[in-house]
């Protein structure tokens, strides 16, 4: 289920970008732009339609680059934001799929 949550922007923002509130850890959709330092309101929970690059499954973690779900981390050891709940569809080395922000 896709819930809202709020927490104070670590930095500016876009509508739409996916950032992780520092203090709890949890991930969410900007609904608009916000500044650093900001109270911004961002949608969080399960229920959102995603493509990625790269073949995933039901079950596989996914991080986040740049506001972007990708399906590799970028670092070892990095935290992943997201997990897939069932895939959609594969095509062209990509997939689309239904995934849980964590």
């Amino acid at each position: 289920m896709i819930t809202t949550i709020q927490f104070v922007c670590p930095r500016t923002v876009s509508a739409g970008e996916l950032v992780m509130d520092p203090n709890t850890g949890a991930w969410g959709y900007a609904k608009t732009h916000y500044a650093g330092g900001q109270i911004g309101t961002f949608s969080a929970g399960a229920g959102y339609v995603v493509t990625v690059p790269g073949n995933v499954s039901a079950g596989s973690d996914l991080w986040c680059r740049n506001g972007v779900i990708t399906s590799a981390p970028s670092v070892p050891d990095e935290t992943p934001c997201a997990s897939v709940i069932s895939v959609m569809s594969q095509a062209d080395g990509e997939t689309t799929a239904l995934v849980r922000l964590y």
